[in-house]
């Protein structure tokens, strides 16, 4: 996770250098219109509306898909191809690539995980946990 992180960060550095923030800044927002349904996933599950919860897994997988598999995939090509084509090769566009390039294929790492977790929670109604958080945090 922290990995997303510092690779975001060098993205917005490198688009910040090369000029390309306004379309940096378009990706990060259609990114974020999925950080709004996970949490309010994790909330209606916790409030015990489990029909409310399953039903806002399924849209937050799809707006997942849309968003970050399919529209970042093809925002990712535009500019590692066509800007190269466009401006040439130098250090940072590939910088720029290489990062844009990661947090594409980690992005697909996520969308295997989201899918995983659909399977086992509304399909086959097992309880899933939340991997990040242990239940011995006071010790």
């Amino acid at each position: 996770m922290m990995c997303h992180h510092v690779l975001t960060i060098a993205a917005a550095i490198l688009t910040w250098l090369i000029s390309l923030t306004i379309p940096f800044v378009l990706i990060v927002t259609v990114f974020d219109t999925v950080d709004i349904l996970l949490p309010l996933c994790k909330l209606t599950g916790y409030a015990g509306f489990n029909k409310a919860s399953d039903f806002i897994s399924i849209i937050f997988a799809l707006v997942w898909i849309l968003t970050r598999v399919f529209y970042y995939w093809y925002w990712s090509y535009n500019f590692c191809v066509i800007y190269v084509l466009v401006y040439g090769l130098n250090i940072i566009n590939l910088s720029c690539m290489i990062i844009i390039l990661s947090l594409a294929i980690l992005d697909l790492i996520w969308t295997w995980y989201i899918l995983k977790m659909l399977k086992f929670r509304v399909f086959q109604r097992k309880i899933v946990y939340d991997v990040r958080s242990s239940e011995s945090e006071g010790e």
